[in-house]
C-alpha cells in the first residue's frame, strides 16, 4: 500500500510537466511565439534590407559561411535616406537551436559596434542542426524591431 501511494505522489508531481512546452512542436508562427516582448519577429534573410522603421533598414551578413564552432554575424544599420551606416541603435542577439529550445540558448547578448559602425557578434555552434538567433533592435531603450536569422549548421 505505501508503495502505491508513493507511485501515486510522484506521478501527480510529475503531471504538471508533462504539460509544459518542450519546443519540438511544429508552429507554424514560431516567430512570434519565441518572442516575448509587443514586437513580432520577422525572418530575415541574408543580404537583403529589412526595414525596422520609416527612417532606417538593417542588412545582416556572415564574415563566413557558418560551421560548427565560432561564427561572426554582421547586422549593418543604415538610414534610409542617404543609405550611410547608422550607430543610433543598440542590438542584442539570442542563438538558440529551435528544436531544442532551452538548451543551448545564450540568453540576449549585446552586439558589439566597430568603428565602421558595424554591429558583430560571435555565435558558436556547437552541434549540427537548425539555428535561430533572435535581434532585438532597441533605442532609448525601446525596442523597435525583432528579427530571426536562420541557418542550417
Amino acid at each position: 500500500m505505501r508503495y502505491l501511494i508513493l507511485t501515486l505522489i510522484a506521478l501527480c508531481s510529475a503531471f504538471p510537466l508533462l504539460g509544459q512546452h518542450c519546443g519540438n512542436c511544429d508552429d507554424s508562427n514560431k516567430a512570434t511565439m519565441i518572442n516575448k516582448t509587443n514586437v513580432s519577429a520577422q525572418v530575415l534573410k541574408e543580404g537583403k534590407k529589412q526595414s525596422i522603421n520609416s527612417d532606417y533598414y538593417l542588412v545582416y551578413s556572415w564574415q563566413k559561411k557558418p560551421k560548427i564552432g565560432m561564427a561572426v554575424l554582421v547586422v549593418d544599420v543604415f538610414r534610409s535616406k542617404d543609405n550611410k551606416r547608422s550607430d543610433d541603435f543598440k542590438i542584442t542577439a539570442n542563438a538558440y537551436m529551435p528544436s531544442m529550445r532551452g538548451s543551448h540558448d545564450t540568453g540576449d547578448r549585446p552586439m558589439k559596434l566597430n568603428k565602421n559602425k558595424r554591429h558583430l557578434i560571435d555565435v558558436n555552434f556547437m552541434m549540427l542542426g537548425d539555428w535561430e538567433i533572435e535581434l532585438k533592435v532597441a533605442k532609448n531603450s525601446r525596442e523597435l524591431f525583432s528579427g530571426l536569422v536562420q541557418t542550417k549548421i
